[in-house]
């Protein structure tokens, strides 16, 4: 056997295997435009950067408030400089905090400086009472033409307290409009005999007519039901004249003159008509502030005093810390909720003496006493009606049944004109029902009526309308 090369053992024939190619790694498939793409890892260098952005946003949103806090301030300091006057009562009550339960006399005077042998009238009384903390208020109508003692001019037109103080203004060394808040505010505490009820009044307000309208079209305008068609013939002029008034019924959306005509006018009615209107308008007059976004509502307040700067002022001091908490308690108020009180002859026993008006003086004291009672539903014993305005058989009925079922007092069902909206219409103020009421009708729109009147003396009226669907739960 012959021997291998080099002495190498023979391992038998070579064999040559063909050459492999390495494995590549698997080509990656492209996503999807619908398969969301992994997100990298955060690195320590955008987590700084994120910290860093969200530190400055704070320190941005920090220095928005406080600009904003510094204006409102501002703002709230140059609204007081323009419309705070000096309490001139010798026996002015103790200031406590505004977030304390205050009376606050609201006057409406007619103060012509281009017409100073016309006088002064203080044509509108109301007393309002605020409940911050409840977050509660009422208002009690006076008549202009109510029989009180005036000091220093004894038994007159009540009317005739701010006009007296105004007069007599010089004489004492005083502020005319000063004097005149003071005669008028301790007309108003003797005649309604708040004292013997552990109440005072606190502050005085008074506006001209200037300063109601511009405070209207500082509100961009209100929205008023008018209940029925109103004719005045003999309509007062700012010339001293008079003109033909006509107001029709309906829905309105009113700027500030009209509204002034509306609160004004009487000779269709009477005065005690007028004080409803008052209160229909000064009520529209809260609802359109609250309609204001949250935040912005303290600025849109002030912004709405600053317009009617020069023809409002008030004793009530709106410069003071607490009057903000005193505005941002309020702002919570539903206008909706509002307690309404008139001095009416079917409230309160009265003899007419021409056009002077005597009231029995326990009566009056009584309806003064609920002006600073807590509402509650329980006590407001309200009485329903629902009116079917809507071309479906049955609907009054129907909803009749499902407010009976839900405790609420309603009487038999009836029928209305066609109308295209759906609305509760209050005749006589009952909040907590109303509340209710309108939480179990899924919002539906309420509006005030200027007359306690209603078709059967309901204190309330679901009208159905062409959207009734909207309200109603399948």
């Amino acid at each position: 056997m012959p021997e291998a090369e080099n002495d190498q053992p023979y391992t038998g024939p070579t064999r040559v295997l063909p050459v492999q190619e390495p494995i590549k790694a698997a080509a990656r498939r492209p996503l999807s435009p619908s398969q969301p793409r992994p997100k990298p890892p955060l690195t320590p260098a955008h987590r700084r950067h994120i910290w860093s952005w969200l530190r400055w946003a704070g320190i941005g949103l920090l220095l928005l408030i406080l600009v904003a806090c510094a204006g409102l301030v501002v703002l709230q300091q140059t609204v007081a400089g323009r419309i705070v006057v000096p309490d001139e009562r010798t026996n002015r009550p103790v200031r406590g905090l505004l977030v304390s339960p205050i009376n606050i006399l609201l006057l409406g005077v007619d103060l012509r400086a281009s017409h100073p042998e016309e006088g002064v009238r203080s044509d509108t009384l109301q007393l309002l009472h605020l409940d911050p903390a409840g977050g509660w208020a009422s208002l009690l109508a006076i008549p202009r033409d109510s029989i009180a003692s005036i000091p220093g001019e004894g038994d007159t037109k009540i009317n005739r307290g701010f006009a007296h103080g105004y007069e007599q203004a010089g004489s004492a060394g005083l502020p005319a409009v000063g004097a005149g808040m003071a005669t008028a505010a301790d007309t108003v505490e003797s005649f309604l005999r708040l004292p013997a009820l552990g109440q005072r009044i606190n502050y005085v307000a008074t506006i001209n007519f200037d300063g109601f309208a511009a405070i209207v079209d500082a509100l961009g305008g209100i929205d008023i039901d008018v209940p029925q068609r109103i004719v005045d013939d003999a309509y007062p002029t700012p010339d001293f004249g008079t003109m033909r008034l006509v107001i029709e019924a309906g829905h309105q959306h009113m700027n500030g003159a009209r509204a002034l005509q509306y609160v004004r006018t009487r000779h269709a009615d009477s005065d005690f008509g007028r004080s409803e209107r008052q209160q229909q308008v000064l009520q529209a007059m809260s609802t359109a502030l609250r309609n204001q976004p949250l935040p912005l509502r303290p600025f849109v307040a002030l912004r709405v005093l600053e317009a009617a700067s020069g023809a409002v002022e008030t004793t009530l001091p709106v410069g003071r810390p607490d009057a903000l908490l005193l505005g941002l308690n309020m702002a919570r108020f539903n206008p909706a909720q509002l307690q309404q009180y008139r001095l009416t002859p079917d409230v309160v026993n009265m003899q007419e003496d021409g056009s002077d008006l005597h009231w029995d003086a326990t009566g009056v004291q009584q309806l003064a006493a609920k002006l600073f009672s807590p509402p509650g539903e329980a006590q407001e014993r309200a009485r329903l009606q629902v009116l079917n305005g809507t071309g479906v058989a049955g609907l009054a009925a129907r909803i009749t049944t499902t407010l009976t079922d839900a405790q609420f007092n309603v009487d038999v069902p009836g029928d209305t004109p066609p109308t295209p909206k759906s609305r509760i219409v209050v005749y006589n103020p009952k909040p907590y029902t109303i509340k209710r009421l309108q939480a179990l009708l899924l919002g539906m729109p309420v509006v005030q009526a200027a007359t306690t009147t209603s078709q059967g003396d309901e204190d309330a009226t679901v009208v159905l309308g062409d959207d009734f669907a909207q309200f109603i739960t399948p």
